[in-house]
């Protein structure tokens, strides 16, 4: 029994040793971050290299894609995993293709999702798009340049109508927003970083019809106008007031003036009726200097009442 045990162990042990080693595997596939775009929309498409178990030197490809649906806005290195370039990424929107070639250097690559390129598309017009690989190579950092690539993957992105785009109410006029056509021709890939989560939609422009804001201007004019108002009208009151009390004061000075006047004069005629009736106790006057007297008095107090009810309302 134990010899046969053994037997059957070298047996088994001789056949595991005449298999071949595991062979080292990459993989390239076309990611998008979104499967479902309108028409007239951007998206990105990044391409991705795995290869876990062999560190890579070297990727190629060429990309193909459906010119009626889609056309390439930009293509980007930034973020690459490969850092020399044996030919930098170009595209045709003629003939729906994109190429790239580039290494690493020693030691290489290994890792899972490495990006080697992005890719901005335009969905054109609705329809089911497929963007794949029309050759593609990876190439191990063994020294020989083995190729280990062992399948790449597309990707599928549905197109779909652009929705309509709204139309205000008459009389307004709708806005004309002019979109541009697809890009046609060749070109070469820019530096500007993309990524699938940078994916730009084109939006519609909606025009709200609201009441025209009450202009801020106007109302501050009218509060300038207004308060120019009011200091003018100040400045005339004032004047007016100042012109009354000056008007006031000069009347009031001339009535002192002219009370201080009076009296003088009545002190005056009052002393020389004094001095005649100093005289009256030394001799008799005459007939005419006693109706003198009498009429000098009355008329000073005549005077005196009339003076004072006109001029001092007294």
């Amino acid at each position: 029994m134990n010899i046969r045990m053994r037997f059957l162990c070298l047996l088994v042990a001789g056949l595991f040793s005449l298999l071949p080693g595991t062979a080292a595997a990459a993989t390239l596939r076309v990611s998008v971050a979104r499967t479902s775009v309108s028409a007239g929309e951007t998206f990105v498409a990044a391409i991705l290299v795995s290869s876990s178990d062999q560190p890579l030197n070297a990727v190629s490809g060429e990309l193909s894609f459906p010119t009626n649906l889609l056309s390439v806005t930009a293509v980007s290195q930034t973020n690459s995993i490969l850092t020399l370039w044996v030919q930098n990424p170009t595209y045709s929107n003629q003939d729906g293709t994109i190429d790239f070639s580039g290494v690493v250097p020693n030691p290489g690559w290994s890792g899972l999702g490495g990006q080697v390129i992005a890719v901005q598309f335009r969905a054109k017009s609705t329809g089911t798009a497929t963007v794949e690989f029309a050759s593609s190579a990876v190439l191990a950092n063994d020294g020989n340049g083995t190729e280990i690539l062992t399948s790449a993957q597309p990707a599928t992105v549905i197109i779909t109508a652009a929705p309509p785009a709204f139309t205000p109410v008459p009389p307004s006029k709708s806005p004309q927003v002019a979109s541009s056509g697809a890009q046609t021709g060749t070109g070469t890939a820019t530096t500007t970083a993309l990524t699938p989560a940078a994916s730009t939609a084109a939006t519609t422009t909606v025009v709200m019809l609201t009441p025209a804001p009450f202009p801020i201007w106007t109302f501050v004019i009218a509060t300038t106008l207004i308060a120019l108002l009011s200091i003018l009208l100040g400045l005339i009151i004032g004047a007016r007031l100042r012109r009354h009390v000056r008007a006031a004061t000069s009347l009031h000075r001339a009535h002192m003036i002219l009370r201080r006047h009076f009296g003088d004069l009545k002190d005056a005629l009052s002393e020389e009726i004094t001095a005649l009736e100093r005289v009256r106790t030394r001799r008799s006057l005459t007939v005419e200097e006693e109706r003198l007297i009498n009429k000098v008095s009355k008329l000073l107090d005549t005077v005196e009442q009339e003076v004072e009810q006109d001029l001092f309302g007294k």
